[in-house]
């Protein structure tokens, strides 16, 4: 199983599915049409003060929102294993990456809190000038957003770690959680990649 596609066996066939329940994608669509919202109002605001959000753009460590950029992507692609693990039937190496994904997940969240103390103690406050409002404030959903994923892997772990000790495999719901779980880190991972190109990057 891909970490976007699912598929099942039916009379020899392979027939692709859309990973997760339904409910969990009207939430993401919502959830991107928030952030939808928050990366149009930064792009509004950059235009009408350029010369500020571009002097206040080179005040941030591109370094640090690159590691974090890698970190993430790593994590995924270690959830995007687990999910495919537990499809498999495979529940301790599933377990495994799901741990590693998790365990990367803290160290963005390490990172983070050891960037944001360096722009604090620099001076660079939300209260500044719009660059660093829209900066803190849309990092600091975001890491909201990580901590909800991260508490989703943790429940993660513990189900496999159950239907580890059950000893029948991997039950219908723990895949289709893990499915559901994986969904969300991706979009985590997606909405940090579009952060940093947009508070980084641009010019």
């Amino acid at each position: 199983m891909s970490a976007i596609t699912a598929s099942t066996r039916r009379g020899g066939a392979v027939a692709s599915r859309v990973p997760g329940e339904a409910g969990l994608w009207v939430f993401l669509l919502l959830d991107l049409l928030f952030f939808a919202s928050i990366f149009g109002t930064f792009m509004v605001e950059r235009s009408n003060e350029p010369e500020v959000f571009d002097a206040s753009r080179a005040n941030l460590e591109i370094a640090w929102g690159a590691a974090n950029t890698v970190i993430l992507l790593t994590s995924s692609l270690a959830m995007a294993f687990a999910v495919r693990c537990v499809h498999n039937g495979a529940l301790v190496q599933g377990r495994r990456f799901v741990a590693a994904a998790a365990g990367l997940g803290v160290w963005f969240l390490l990172n983070k809190g050891l960037e944001w103390g360096a722009e604090i103690r620099a001076g660079h406050v939300p209260t500044e000038n719009k660059f660093f409002l829209m900066y803190f404030t849309s990092a600091g959903i975001h890491l909201l957003h990580v901590f909800i994923g991260l508490s989703v892997l943790a429940y993660l772990y513990a189900a496999i770690t159950r239907d580890l000790r059950r000893g029948k495999g991997a039950s219908p719901v723990l895949q289709r959680n893990t499915e559901a779980g994986g969904v969300y880190w991706h979009l985590v991972d997606m909405l940090w990649v579009v952060l940093f190109a947009l508070l980084y990057l641009t010019v």
